[in-house]
């Protein structure tokens, strides 16, 4: 009876002394094989699940480019239109734009300016070149000459050869001030009565004071002349 219960224990020696052994195999502290397997499992599905979204993010973004590559297309195609079209709007330009409809169209827009007004710049063109010259009060009408000058349609360049004016003493009078009619000094007036005594004044040549008659041949002028 005591044999027949031996056996099994014996068989329980020998499966505890093989684990025993696996577990020195491994390493006191090392995950078994199981341990092993299932964190491989979880790692594998948190990488498919990463796979997915980055799929679907990519299709999307493929999607995108598409959409932009022939939304690109057609801006592409816009803009050949259009430049085809600014071409021929230039060459016309340049075709009526002539020196004589520019000197026109500047020196018009020159006028109608109300800033330019204490200004007096005209515009030369030649060769689509428009020069600006006269005079000006100030730097800052020169620059809105130019500027003007330059928005012109079928002006190449603007040269300005304007300068600057002064107002102080010895300059021009302000627009203002009246004219005066000078008249000599000595001038006489219009309802003054003409001298019948028939004698001429004596003409004033250089420095010279010529000596002027007595009295004596004053009386006998006036005598003789009556």
């Amino acid at each position: 009876m005591n044999r027949f219960h031996s056996i099994p224990t014996a068989r329980l020696l020998a499966l505890a002394c093989a684990l025993l052994l696996a577990m020195a195999g491994t390493g006191c502290g090392d995950p078994t094989p199981e341990e092993q397997l299932a964190d491989a499992t979880k790692e594998l599905a948190s990488a498919s699940q990463a796979k997915t979204a980055a799929q679907t993010t990519l299709d999307q973004l493929e999607r995108r480019l598409e959409d932009a590559q022939a939304a690109r297309d057609k801006a592409a195609a816009a803009f050949e239109e259009v430049r085809e079209r600014w071409a021929s709007a230039k060459n016309a330009v340049g075709e009526f734009a002539t020196d004589e409809v520019l000197h026109r169209q500047v020196n018009r827009a020159l006028l109608e300016e109300p800033e330019l007004e204490g200004a007096t710049i005209t515009a030369g063109v030649q060769d689509r070149v428009v020069t600006l010259i006269g005079g000006a009060p100030n730097a800052e009408v020169i620059a809105l000459a130019t500027e003007l000058a330059s928005a012109v349609p079928g002006v190449a360049a603007v040269k300005s050869d304007v300068i600057v004016e002064s107002n102080e003493a010895g300059g021009t009078e302000p627009d203002d001030a009246e004219p005066v009619d000078a008249e000599p000094a000595d001038a006489e007036p219009d309802d003054a009565e003409p001298d019948d005594s028939g004698a001429t004044a004596p003409e004033i040549s250089g420095n010279v004071i010529p000596e002027l008659p007595g009295l004596d041949d004053e009386e006998a002028a006036a005598e003789t002349h009556l």
